[in-house]
């Protein structure tokens, strides 16, 4: 038995049925052997650029081991569900080993937090490892789908998921729902986190729990936005302390409404896909927000913010979500190479197309001449063709409103937009 390399059947396996299908959604990390991992990345790298599984020949030529030679392949008679049982068996294992040494070690060293949080990590990856059947049987559930669409049809127009708060994204993505990953991208200084931000707000408001993660600002600074924010002042103010006393009323009013609320945890400790996870078990959020995704570490090793880094973590990031059942919504960064201006496009994001891969949603924020305007566009749904829409954008209080037909080149729309009376939309301060 000891002789029995399950990740060499796994990938011989692979290439001679030439189909990748039984296995897609198995991550790279889960086979232990470093040859056949890397060997498993090139065949699901090679599939999403060519379409399909690289043949034999093609395999032979590019995946070699680290004598240059030919990874060794054998014949695989085994079923695939044997196989795949035995690969996340083996993971799980792995996992345990290492974990509960760790654990050993900070409770024996009296470090009880460490500890803790040393469980929560295992907990987490062995539930991720843990298959989960998405298999139904059309033949049996023909009542449950019946009774799905007659609430459908008892509700036209009502909103599948959760609200955003903003029309675009709502439509885009029928309101975010379970099993979604929806990406936010756009260049520096685009206001992307202020959008984000935002979303948490609504969603918190519509009475669904939020994990706030951030990674380019600490916990205070976003506990500071998000008092300013409901208040309706610029956030700076509480930084410097210049509050005159209606804002100090608003202030308490908006703190006292946020205490009312179902809770909005914000965090700093999760640096890595698998300590999301745990986070999410502990507190169960209909929503998480990642702000400042491209910042995440790489689990297996991978330079930070590097191509195959991110592939690894945004993948991770929708296995997470379909696993769970939980609507993750990334906020990244785009690169000013890939972009003509401030035009975003699909090659846009930085550092790898996999957010356009697994995303559900691809939502990009332009600045615009206007510094009072922000366009933003659905660069890629599964649930609407492309768009894009104007948003008037109040810096000082983080309000948007979308302007459904304005054209920013059109000089009569911009007319409008200069007059005094528009301002109204957002009041005096505007």
């Amino acid at each position: 038995m000891a002789t029995f390399n399950v990740e060499k059947l796994f990938v011989s396996k692979i290439i001679q049925d030439q189909s990748i299908t039984e296995v897609a959604d198995v991550p790279p990390y889960f086979l232990g052997d470093p040859t056949y991992r890397k060997a498993f990345e090139y065949i699901r790298n090679y599939t999403l650029d060519v379409g399909s599984v690289p043949t034999l020949r093609v395999f032979n030529a590019d995946c070699l081991d680290d004598k240059g030679r030919p990874i060794s392949l054998v014949s695989v008679s085994e079923p695939w569900e044997d196989l795949i049982k035995r690969v996340e068996k083996q993971y799980i294992a792995g996992v345990l080993s290492e974990k509960m040494a760790e654990f050993a070690d900070a409770f024996d060293n009296g470090d009880v937090d460490e500890a803790i949080n040393v469980l929560g990590v295992t907990v987490s990856k062995v539930h991720t490892a843990m298959p989960s059947s998405r298999d139904v049987d059309v033949t049996k559930n023909g009542a449950e789908r019946l009774e799905r669409y007659r609430e459908r049809r008892d509700n036209p127009g009502t909103m599948v998921g959760i609200p955003t708060g903003f029309p675009t994204i709502d439509r885009a993505t029928q309101g975010l729902q379970g099993g979604q990953l929806i990406t936010i991208t756009g260049l520096a200084k685009a206001s992307k986190s202020t959008l984000a931000m935002r979303i948490a707000m609504s969603i918190q408001e519509a009475g669904y729990r939020v994990l706030y993660l951030t990674y380019e600002q600490t916990v205070e600074e976003q506990e500071r936005r998000l008092d300013a924010y409901r208040a309706g002042f610029n956030d700076n103010l509480l930084n410097s302390g210049h509050v005159d006393g209606d804002q100090w009323q608003a202030l308490q009013d908006g703190i006292q409404k946020t205490e009312e609320m179902v809770p909005m945890t914000i965090s700093e400790d999760c640096m890595t896909v698998t300590s999301i996870g745990a986070k999410i078990d502990v507190l169960d959020p209909d929503v998480v927000i990642i702000d400042g995704a491209y910042m995440m570490d790489d689990e297996h090793g991978e330079t930070k913010g590097s191509p195959q880094a991110l592939t690894n973590i945004v993948s991770g990031l929708k296995f997470m979500a379909m696993r769970r059942n939980k609507c993750i919504v990334a906020v990244t960064q785009s690169t000013p190479a890939r972009t003509k201006g401030e035009t975003l496009n699909n090659d846009s994001i930085m550092g790898s197309r996999s957010f356009i891969q697994y995303s559900n949603t691809v939502i990009g924020i332009e600045r615009t001449e206007d510094v009072n305007m922000r366009k933003m566009k659905i660069l890629m749904s599964r649930s609407c063709a492309p768009c894009e829409i104007v948003l008037m954008f109040d810096y000082d209080t983080a309000q948007f409103i979308e302007l459904e037909g304005f054209d920013l080149d059109d000089d009569i729309d911009r007319e409008l937009a200069d007059e005094e009376g528009f301002a109204e939309v957002f009041g005096a301060s505007f």
